[in-house]
């Protein structure tokens, strides 16, 4: 995770899993940032299909390399800033997470970028796929996917 990579499947499938099976999903639930490979999409599916559940809709923010860098650099760079708050794993003031550093994030870029075609091919496959411009400022992407929520609310 250090260098950008991604945890084993088996640690966070296995947290996915425990996390739907909690009661306060079975009204719904939503899901940031996985699945991030092909592999996990296709577990999600099984294990919602063994449950009787099924997925409405995968969002996707569509945001270019250039706005990602600009935006994480920018992250690592208010972390800074920040006092140290009572979180244990939180770094220090002065201090940078490693996965912000340049080096990690242009790792994690570059092995991203052959993954997401995958999952975006897969979830078009199965009608399920929404694409979100994820460019402009907070509140303009998420009224873009309150938008987008609106017919699976209904």
């Amino acid at each position: 995770m250090n260098k950008g990579e991604l945890v084993p499947d088996e640690w966070i499938n296995s947290l996915v899993k425990s996390h739907l099976q909690a009661k306060d999903v079975e009204n719904g639930f939503v899901l940031d940032g996985y699945p991030r490979i092909l592999q996990q999409a296709k577990m999600l599916e099984a294990y919602l299909q063994s449950q009787n559940r099924n997925l409405d809709a995968v969002h996707f923010l569509d945001v270019s390399q250039d706005m990602l860098r600009h935006r994480l650099a920018k992250r690592g760079a208010l972390r800074l800033q920040v006092k140290q708050g009572n979180a244990q794993n939180e770094p220090k003031r002065g201090e940078i997470r490693l996965d912000d550093k340049p080096e990690v994030i242009e790792n994690r870029l570059r092995f991203n970028e052959g993954l997401i075609e995958s999952l975006i091919h897969f979830y078009k496959e199965r009608n399920l796929l929404h694409v979100i411009n994820g460019e402009g400022t907070p509140d303009n992407v998420f009224d873009n996917i309150n938008e987008s929520l609106l017919p699976i609310n209904k």
